[in-house]
């Protein structure tokens, strides 16, 4: 029972670090003050809502659209063809401003720090050509050349317009283009409506001609029989018409739809660069502020010239602030350094204490090795002495036995 557990729990862990993961892709919970960053600010719930529509009526009328489309396949198949296209396009816009909205992120978090290496600024650069690609201008160009050498964005009222004039004019092309699909769309319809009609036109007039032989038994004319038979072309032709009416119009109404809804998202990004741009600009928020306007409006008038310098002084003060912040560092550094000198003094003075006791200890073995000389000497002394009082003892004993041991090493001498 325990290993069924278990192996639930790992597919439940399993199944929410992966659902984490795609949230943390997605940046569903993430979001800036100015910069929309999920993305689901840029493909709504609405344009979910419109597939899932889509799908749906494809589902219930899949035979009935099947019957239609096989009526004339070439024509009708061109026309799903552009509406998906179009369809694609809408959406693909919008996942490209949320890209760019990433991008815009991670240029403002690089911009703000204290030290920038050329590597992040390498990177961003590179980002711009394909994360960035709908911002690749020679003036965003020169943004990131601030960064690399002034630390900061430090963008000019001048380059703000054009970035964003470039920006609209990017993204209203974009608009251009899908608008022109939707119009194909209907044309197409039409043109299919336009050949139907033709096509009906000529069988009728065929039929017509051969309503003479109505009522007559003539096996050729086939009479009745073969009147009803030939109204079967009109009414092909019919559904030639009305089958390429039905998708082209079809299509061009689903364009529009998914146009209308990514063009919300669309203008909301704008509003919001917009914003964060002009907030690059130094002393625009600081002008904003004293002149009581919303955040983006850039100051003109001369007497908002206070205003200005109040920016560029909160951004010198700033630069100090840093500047402090270095020097704090550095006296933390030295402080350190003179902390370790004394740390390494105390050990040397603890290593000179140790080399003074280990000389009073060796003196200490010397004068015990000495002693133990003088000691093995007294008693080398005292026991010689011992032997020759042994000696002296014996000969002292016995005079006679002295005298004849003398007698008989006399000859072993000669």
């Amino acid at each position: 029972m325990v290993k069924p557990t278990t192996r639930e729990g790992q597919h439940e862990a399993g199944g929410k670090s992966i659902l984490a993961q795609l949230v943390g892709w997605l940046h569903l919970k993430d979001d800036h003050e100015l910069l929309p960053l999920s993305v689901m600010r840029y493909v709504p719930v609405s344009v979910l809502l419109n597939f899932l529509g889509v799908i749906l009526l494809i589902t219930l009328g899949f035979g009935t659209l099947r019957e239609a489309f096989l009526t004339n396949v070439p024509l009708n198949t061109l026309i799903i063809t552009i509406m998906m296209i179009g369809v694609g396009m809408s959406v693909v816009t919008n996942l490209k401003l949320w890209r760019t909205g990433l991008y815009l992120f991670d240029l403002s978090q690089i911009s703000t720090q204290f030290r920038i290496r050329d590597e992040e600024i390498d990177k961003l650069q590179r980002q711009l050509k394909s994360k960035g690609a709908i911002l690749d201008c020679k003036n965003m160009q020169n943004l990131l050349d601030n960064v690399r050498t002034m630390g900061a964005l430090n963008v000019t009222d001048n380059e703000a317009r054009m970035i964003k004039s470039k920006l609209g004019a990017r993204i209203n092309r974009g608009r251009g283009k899908v608008t022109f699909l939707g119009g194909v769309l209907v044309m197409l319809g039409l043109l299919g409506t336009f050949l139907g009609l033709l096509g009906t036109i000529d069988v009728v007039g065929e039929v017509m001609a051969g309503m003479v032989n109505i009522g007559s038994d003539n096996v050729d004319g086939g009479g009745v029989t073969g009147f009803i038979a030939s109204l079967s072309e009109p009414l092909h032709g019919l559904g030639l018409a009305f089958s390429s009416s039905l998708f082209g119009l079809s299509g061009s109404l689903l364009v529009g739809t998914f146009q209308y809804f990514s063009s919300g998202a669309q203008d909301h990004f704008i509003e919001s660069f917009s914003r964060w741009l002009d907030e690059q600009i130094p002393g625009v928020a600081q002008a904003n502020k004293v002149a009581d306007r919303p955040a983006g409006d850039t100051p003109v008038a001369d007497a908002e010239l206070k205003a200005w310098i109040v920016g560029f002084i909160k951004t010198s003060q700033n630069t100090q602030r840093e500047l402090a912040g270095v020097v704090d560092a550095i006296l933390v550094s030295a402080d350190a350094s003179r902390q370790s000198m004394e740390a390494t003094q105390n050990i040397l003075a603890q290593q000179a204490s140790l080399a003074d006791t280990l000389s009073i200890l060796n003196q200490g073995v010397v004068s015990m090795v000495e002693q133990q000389a003088r000691i093995e000497s007294i008693l080398t002394t005292n026991i010689a002495k011992t032997v020759i009082d042994q000696q002296s003892v014996q000969c002292k004993g016995d005079p006679q036995d002295f005298e004849d041991d003398n007698a008989r090493e006399e000859p072993k001498r000669r």
